[in-house]
């Protein structure tokens, strides 16, 4: 028993003798910089740490500036300083300037988290990448210049940055990630590049007084909570709220029983769109979503009807995306998709696949629209046509595809109505057709 114990106080004390962050530590214009060796041949590389086994060994063991050197010799060799390294000046709250050499490539995750003094950072152009939560709670900091040369910022990189007023993303960076400008109390002004394709969740919750921003065309998806809580989403009307082609969510409360059909070329629903909107009961996604994101149905319980036209399912976030949202609720899709529902792991939550026998998101041809109310209905609903310009057949057809009315209407037909009463409850597709026109709406029968 004693041996054991001797055996195991000498592993934990040879464990605490090889914990240390730094390999060496050197003087550079007055301060000693620890580092961590990265690459032990050459070309020598190393990368500043922090002091100590862990980054709360030595608090404030930087007052007022710290200047990093680009290379440092050590054991006869020079090593190239080519990274901060992850918490190398975590809540060194004294600093008030850094400067970093051209020789960095990456900043880590949390490098100069905390520094309240710091009120302005110059980040050279060979960096490359700016880890996660790097400049968090720098509440001062009031100026940052981003170079070209920068492809990934990370999550909360500059969350509570409360000094900031503006801020530009170059061009070499496609994703905003999750947080990054979480609650920048002060910044106004975001410049966002055309490169961009995706802004993560909460990217700048509460940083309210941004009152404008554009959005590139080029952004095809946008997380939960992204823009919430700031001046620019608190003036979007209540409703449906998209932003290019991405549905970010319904703004305000939604009514009971409310049917929506998201608008065609909308390529993705964001992340908790219509969470907790009891009062949806049937949701019709066009052919162009191609992704849904987290917990975007969630607590959806009034849903009684979903159309997906996607031959291809969209890809849903994970897997509480319909969490009590009732799994026979039934399912619509184009007919030649059905194996790809089933076998889908996200999709097959649902256990009533029905067959679209009908495209019911054709394209609208000598500008014809038509409107159908009430949708959903207890049997009789109105069907307002517009712009039709010769004869055409209205045709109602059940789900199995067979016709069950048939009408005639002209150019001077402004509204039919459809009594579907004796009929089963259920969804019917009604089809307005002629030598030029195939334009057809979805009806629900409740």
């Amino acid at each position: 028993m004693k041996k054991s114990l001797l055996v195991l106080l000498a592993i934990v004390f040879a464990i605490s003798l090889n914990t240390k962050a730094e390999d060496f530590s050197a003087v550079f214009n007055g301060d000693t910089i620890y580092y961590k060796i990265t690459s032990n041949v050459s070309p020598y590389t190393v990368a500043v740490t922090f002091r100590g086994e862990t980054y709360l060994s030595y608090l404030n063991e930087y007052i007022d500036s710290v200047s990093i050197p680009d290379s440092v010799h050590y054991n006869g060799n020079y090593y190239r300083v080519t990274a901060i390294g992850d918490s190398a000046f975590l809540f060194c709250t004294g600093l008030r300037s850094i400067n970093i050499p051209n020789s960095v490539t990456s900043i880590g995750n949390q490098a100069f988290n905390t520094i309240w003094g710091l009120h302005s950072i110059n980040i050279p152009n060979s960096v490359t990448s700016i880890g996660d939560s790097a400049f968090a709670i720098c509440t001062f900091l009031e100026s940052v210049t981003i170079p070209n040369s920068v492809t990934h910022i990370g999550a909360a990189c500059f969350l509570g940055c409360h000094g900031l007023y503006s801020i530009t993303i170059p061009e070499s960076v496609k994703r905003i990630n999750p947080s990054t400008f979480e609650s920048c109390l002060h910044l106004t002004t975001v410049n966002l590049p055309d490169s961009l394709t995706s802004i993560g969740e909460f990217a700048f919750y509460n940083s309210m007084y941004i009152d404008n921003i554009t959005i590139p065309s080029s952004v095809t998806s946008i997380g939960a909570y992204a823009f919430d809580n700031t001046i620019f989403y608190i003036h979007q009307p209540n409703g449906l709220a998209y932003f290019n082609n991405v549905l970010y969510n319904y703004k305000g409360s939604m009514p009971q029983n409310t049917s929506i059909t998201v608008q065609d070329g909308t390529v993705s629903i964001s992340g908790n769109a219509f969470k907790g909107c009891s009062g949806l009961t049937s949701i019709h996604i066009p052919n162009s979503v191609n992704y849904i994101g987290d917990s975007a149905f969630w607590d959806c319980s009034g849903l009684t009807s979903i159309t997906c036209d996607a031959p291809i399912p969209p890809v849903i976030g994970n897997l509480n995306c319909f969490e009590n949202v009732n799994d026979t609720v039934p399912v619509y899709f184009p007919c030649s998709a059905l194996s790809l529902y089933q076998q889908d792991s996200k999709w097959s939550y649902f256990t009533n696949f029905l067959c679209d026998p009908l495209s019911i998101n054709e394209i609208q041809t000598n500008n014809v629209s038509t409107k159908l109310y009430p949708n959903p209905s207890k049997g009789k609903s109105k069907l307002e046509i517009k712009g039709l310009n010769s004869e055409a057949d209205v045709l109602i057809y059940d789900m199995v595809g067979r016709v069950i009315q048939k009408h005639k209407v002209n150019q001077n037909t402004k509204e039919l109505e459809i009594d579907l009463r004796s009929s089963d409850k259920g969804v019917y597709f009604v089809r307005i057709v002629n030598n030029s026109i195939k334009h057809t709406k979805k009806l629900i029968v409740q």
